[in-house]
């Protein structure tokens, strides 16, 4: 049996009665949003920041890439630190601090300043008066603050959840929080972190899989709302 996602016929929405009402035209009344990758592009600058902040001859970009092929959205500190076990066979704390913290510095820019993707204002304008929006991120929660409140995103929010939580522990106090089952509750996002979390608590997951994926969302969404 395949994992559930919205386009799985049970979670289509249905269609109107009669009278041209649609009350369950939406089962999800919670909606979990990733932040890279999902609302704003900034996949492309996480990636090179760490061929940025170690240096460009052998051995180190090969195993950069290996390592971000296999590790992409594990935290930069266990990313780091697998890189250095690769070259040097050993490392400090003070050396995965020294390369994490230049590695925050360089994406906190890029990141506050690349574009959000198609449809991300559209979809938690359309969204945050119908439903309860929550951010579940891989990044710092303090640094994932500060990006959201430069953007004017805050207000869409009930919470906002970056590392050290665990997307499933984010997604469980979720519906812990709204006292809902995990069928009211849509996870969007880009990574198999937001799959997997999804598949782990048994909710519905939209994935995004091109920059117009969310435009897809308030279509389907949206016009219910």
């Amino acid at each position: 049996m395949g994992f559930p996602t919205l386009f799985s016929p049970r979670y289509m929405p249905p269609l109107a009665t009669a009278d041209g009402c649609c009350p369950m035209a939406i089962f999800q009344r919670i909606i979990v949003f990733d932040f890279d990758g999902t609302l704003v592009d900034s996949n492309v600058i996480k990636r090179d920041a760490y061929f940025e902040i170690f240096p460009h001859q052998y051995p180190f970009p090969e195993i950069i890439t290996r390592t971000l092929q296999r590790d992409f959205e594990q935290p930069r500190q266990i990313i780091i630190a697998e890189i250095l076990r690769q070259v040097a066979g050993s490392f400090t704390p003070e050396e995965v601090q020294h390369y994490a913290a230049a590695y925050g510095t360089i994406v906190f820019d890029g990141v506050a300043n690349c574009p959000a993707l198609p449809g991300a204002d559209q979809a938690l304008e359309a969204f945050s008066s119908h439903h309860a929006l929550y951010l579940s991120s891989n990044t710092p929660e303090d640094s994932l603050h500060d990006l959201v409140g430069r953007r004017g995103w805050l207000g869409y929010f009930q919470g906002i959840f970056g590392q050290p939580h665990r997307k499933p522990e984010t997604l469980h106090a979720i519906l812990v929080r709204e006292r809902a089952e995990p069928s009211e509750l849509l996870v969007v996002g880009d990574g198999a972190s937001d799959r997997l979390s999804a598949q782990a608590v048994g909710c519905v997951f939209f994935p995004i899989t091109q920059p117009t994926s969310l435009l897809k969302l308030v279509e389907i969404y949206g016009r219910h709302a």
